[in-house]
Order: C-alpha cells, then sequence, then structure tokens
C-alpha cells in the first residue's frame, strides 16, 4: 500500500522530472554549443538533472518490494538516481568534447557500481 507521502513525493518528483525535460528541450533548441563556451557543460548538467529526477521514482517503486516500510525505499532510490544522473552527465559532456572512449566509459559505469555495492555492503553490516 502506498501512503499519501509517498504519493506525494511520487507526484511531486514526477513533476519536477517533466519540467527538468522540458528545461533539456529548451537548453537543446537554444543554446549552441559552439557559439557557448558553457553551453556543453549546461547540456549536460540539465540531461543528467532529468534523468536522475526520472530515475528516482522508478528505482522507487522497482526497490520499495525488496524492503521493509521502516528501512525506507526513498533514500536508496534518490541515492541511485542521483548515482545514474551523475554518471549521465559526465558522459553527455565527455561525449560533447568528443573524449568518449570506450575503456573510459566502462570506468565510469563500474566506478558507479563499485560505490553502489559498498552502500549495500556498508548497509547490510549495519544491520
Amino acid at each position: 500500500m502506498v501512503s499519501a507521502s509517498d504519493r506525494s513525493l511520487l507526484l511531486a518528483l514526477s513533476v519536477a522530472a517533466l519540467l527538468a525535460w522540458l528545461a533539456v528541450a529548451a537548453v537543446l533548441t537554444s543554446v549552441h554549443p559552439e557559439a557557448n563556451p558553457l553551453g556543453r557543460s549546461i547540456g549536460a548538467l540539465s540531461i543528467g538533472i532529468a534523468v536522475a529526477l526520472t530515475a528516482c521514482p522508478l528505482l522507487w517503486s522497482l526497490g520499495r518490494g525488496a524492503q521493509s516500510p521502516s528501512d525506507g525505499a526513498w533514500p536508496t532510490a534518490g541515492r541511485r538516481a542521483l548515482l545514474i544522473g551523475l554518471v549521465v552527465s559526465v558522459v553527455v559532456l565527455l561525449r560533447a568534447i568528443d573524449a568518449l572512449a570506450m575503456p573510459l566509459l566502462l570506468f565510469l559505469v563500474g566506478t558507479a557500481v563499485l560505490v553502489e555495492l559498498a552502500f549495500i555492503v556498508r548497509g547490510r553490516a549495519t544491520r
């Protein structure tokens, strides 16, 4: 059963994600990356934020069945969404400056997976 506070947070994050994707559309249609030196960074950051805001409710809905309500699925979903958004921002920025290579991509994703595994192991050790 979904509580009223969970439903409110879910709705707020969904609206924020929609607004973030509208901001991505505005940035991609109005900021030229070669004319504006910060255009690439602004675009990468806006895409990362939009992906993180989109991923958080999805990760919460997938992860809440695996945890008891007292454990709190929102902090875990938020941490994972933040990690995904950070990786996406870095990948988009590296792609925009033509510095992305497969070994670097694998390193970034592998590092993100290791960070999440460290949080999982730490969480199980404290129980």
